[in-house]
């Protein structure tokens, strides 16, 4: 069956077919958990974290700390992730760490175009 994409009266109800009930997880009744709060004592309370600051601080934990820029240079960061590699494949009774090595580290050693895609996602955002 052909979907006209383009036809602006063809809707979701048209292509996906009717969702069931049958699938959805029961809700547990959480009533008795704490005490409820008001809308206005829930708006108090953003407010206060808001004012002392906790988005700002937040997102500080999340930018990376770099002392010094030059371990953002390729080469640097390259020979670094190099010499990471070579003292990690060395551990031989985690199977978790071989596998990142194996999985994240060695490709981003040997691929030049990844690894600056990594850095410019790790480090620009």
């Amino acid at each position: 069956m052909a979907i006209d994409v383009l036809n602006s009266k063809v809707g979701i109800a048209d292509v996906l077919p009717a969702a069931s009930n049958e699938h959805l997880p029961t809700v547990d009744d959480f009533n008795s958990v704490g005490q409820s709060q008001s809308l206005s004592e829930v708006t108090a309370y953003k407010s206060a974290l808001e004012s002392n600051g906790f988005n700002i601080q937040l997102a500080s934990t999340m930018r990376p700390v770099i002392n010094s820029e030059d371990i953002l240079r390729p080469t640097r960061f390259n020979n670094l992730l190099n010499s990471a590699q070579e003292k990690l494949s060395q551990v031989e009774n985690d199977a978790n760490l071989r596998r990142f090595v194996r999985e994240d580290l060695a490709p981003l050693a040997q691929n030049r175009e990844l690894l600056n895609a990594y850095l410019g996602m790790m480090v620009g955002g």
